[in-house]
């Protein structure tokens, strides 16, 4: 297949490049459920980043290879300029998250898509990231399954002595909701689970990025729709790590 050079779509919203930022920011992709839209919500974010100009690497623990085979498979993919993927080592992930840590590789951004079952190196993902993002769907078994995670990773914290950050991420969100699922979603909302504002929607653009070797951000065309949702979303990430940036700054002076 030729490839097909792309440039990105202006963002909808712009946010500064963490050119800066030492060691890289870690972000986490988990779900223990299949078909929650973890892949995909990775590789749209690490889209939106690199069309921001920030340095990303994906890496795919997913047994399924959704995304290194993506990357491989699409010429066009490998000419987003400041966006790679690339599988784990199959051993020594230590010395791998180390070399991460340190930031080796140069990258603003570690975006990792986690297997739906945490293996012992994988802790290692979990207790190093910024933040911990969980899609899930609008259904009480992927609330279940979200649920789930959330107490496992506040055991994983505490075994570890850190505060685990994770977001719960709607996703697939349908255009039309009933009286009963609105209400299941403020019981969500107003429960101990920490969610984005931002939902993703079921949109077309979403599922053509691994056929077409794009992302929303490079697609041609473009849905304006689906890069405000992203940039969003990227909007309250950006928050959160700056967030945890100030609070560690006032730590450090007190």
């Amino acid at each position: 297949m030729e490839a097909v050079y792309v440039d990105a779509v202006r963002p909808c919203t712009h946010y500064p490049v963490m050119t800066n930022h030492k060691p890289p920011c870690i972000i986490a992709f988990a779900s223990s459920k299949g078909g929650a839209g973890k892949s995909t919500n990775c590789l749209n974010v690490a889209g939106a980043l690199a069309a921001m100009g920030n340095s990303v690497l994906v890496v795919d623990c997913d047994i399924s290879e959704t995304l290194h085979r993506w990357y491989q498979d699409n010429p066009t993919a490998q000419t987003i300029k400041g966006l790679s993927v690339e599988k784990p080592p199959e051993t020594n992930f230590g010395d791998y998250m180390r070399a991460i840590a340190r930031n080796e590789s140069d990258k603003d951004f570690v975006l990792f898509d986690l297997p739906g079952q945490f293996t012992k190196d994988l802790l290692w993902v979990a207790t190093a990231a910024h933040l911990v993002v969980t899609p899930c769907k609008v259904s009480e078994p992927d609330i279940m399954q979200a649920n789930k995670l959330y107490l496992e990773l506040i055991e994983i914290g505490r075994d570890y002595n850190k505060t685990i950050v994770q977001r719960i991420l709607f996703n697939e969100y349908p255009n039309s909701i009933s009286k009963h699922e609105t209400a299941f979603l403020e019981d969500v909302k107003t429960s101990v689970l920490p969610n984005f504002n931002t939902v993703i929607r079921r949109r077309g653009a979403y599922t053509e990025s691994f056929g077409k070797g794009t992302t929303p951000h490079y697609a041609s065309p473009f849905n304006p729709s689906a890069i405000a949702e992203i940039d969003a979303l990227v909007g309250e990430i950006y928050d959160l790590l700056n967030t945890q940036t100030q609070n560690q700054e006032e730590s450090i002076a007190a």
